[in-house]
């Protein structure tokens, strides 16, 4: 019994760095104008699916719309060429 619970341990320990590693990695992979979307949440498979139901179109309609918002973004005067790429 006691060697069960040792070994739960260890693998909630694994899997508690693996959850933080990838909270980590999906945080510093994205800007401050999508962390708006994840913020307060931990879970980072939540996280993963918040983002792929924001960004990842599903019909011929939200591509669309995708498609549109692209082409229409326009640099401000006085914006920063990199910061506009990103």
């Amino acid at each position: 019994m006691m060697e069960q619970v040792a070994e739960y341990d260890a693998k909630l320990v694994e899997f508690l760095s693996k959850q933080k590693r990838a909270r980590s990695t999906i945080g510093a992979s994205i800007t401050a104008s999508v962390m708006v979307y994840i913020e307060g949440m931990s879970d980072p498979a939540m996280i993963w699916t918040t983002m792929r139901e924001k960004y990842n179109p599903r019909t011929q309609t939200t591509l669309l719309q995708v498609i549109r918002e692209f082409m229409m973004i326009k640099m401000m005067k006085g914006d920063d060429l990199e910061q506009h790429l990103q």
